[in-house]
């Protein structure tokens, strides 16, 4: 998982901390962190010292990426439209709303791609969605809580964190901030992967393909009902009131089909 937070500098507000924490991690204190006005730059050059491909999951991608993208540049990657990616170049996906995916490969000819699990389960914010993955998992977190308050005294350390000494107990306090932050991210990833939800960009697309792979058993070593009690913890079922509502409110829907195949599906 990767994550950032911002300080006030001579310069204005910059990026001054990277926290990077593997799915694998189990505390917090496992959180790997870049600190300073040159952190994302850090982040960047480790990936030429790294001998193999990275998975990194962000939440809010474009956020992130307004911060990293100068970076890109600044360490001299070369945007490229192909899908193959040669050594120190990067691409995109991404709309005027949106970013995706951006893949970036180092110069020593490791790929890093970076992808949204915001866009997996939907606009919602990463403290609420950490609180469900934790009801579901409560093992998979050593703290009481999957995010702190940023607040110290009633006073917000966004951003002034950064002008404050290092023994300063309200710096310490961000910190372990940051590195929950982080490693709530990590345990989303790792939720995300265990389902197989990981292997697509957004949440509609995983909708699309568990409706596809219910209806037409891609896993022939999967029982019917495992595929249905898949797909309804997944999505649900509305209780009967909603439900009426909701299909007296249906006007039409759409047929989606798998490219090449004669398999589709319709959504409402």
């Amino acid at each position: 998982a990767y994550d950032t937070e911002t300080g006030e500098t001579e310069d204005g507000i910059r990026t001054v901390l990277v926290q990077i924490c593997s799915t694998s991690a189990r505390s917090p204190d496992e959180t790997v962190i870049y600190e300073g006005v040159e952190s994302i730059g850090m982040f960047l050059d480790s990936l030429e010292d790294t001998p193999y491909d990275m998975d990194v999951h962000a939440y809010n991608l474009k956020y992130e990426w307004s911060w990293l993208r100068p970076w890109v540049f600044i360490k001299g990657y070369t945007w490229t439209d192909k899908r193959k990616l040669a050594p120190g170049e990067w691409s995109i996906i991404e709309d005027s709303m949106s970013v995706y995916r951006v893949k970036i490969r180092g110069r020593n000819g490791s790929l890093m791609t970076m992808t949204d699990d915001m866009k997996r389960v939907g606009p919602y914010r990463m403290e609420k969605v950490s609180q469900q993955v934790r009801t579901e998992h409560p093992e998979w977190w050593p703290t009481e809580t999957t995010k702190m308050s940023a607040e110290y005294d009633g006073e917000s350390l966004y951003n002034v964190w950064w002008t404050l000494p290092p023994e300063d107990p309200r710096r310490i306090m961000f910190m372990e901030y940051a590195r929950l932050d982080a490693y709530s991210q990590a345990m989303i990833a790792r939720w995300l992967h265990d389902r197989g939800y990981d292997q697509r960009l957004t949440m509609a697309s995983n909708g699309l393909r568990m409706s596809l792979d219910i209806r037409y058993r891609r896993n022939p070593d999967e029982a019917p009902w495992q595929f249905a009690r898949r797909f309804r913890n997944r999505y649900p079922p509305l209780d009967r009131e909603m439900q009426d509502i909701v299909e007296r409110g249906l006007t039409g829907g759409f047929v989606y089909g798998e490219t090449g195949t004669w398999k589709g599906t319709f959504c409402h």
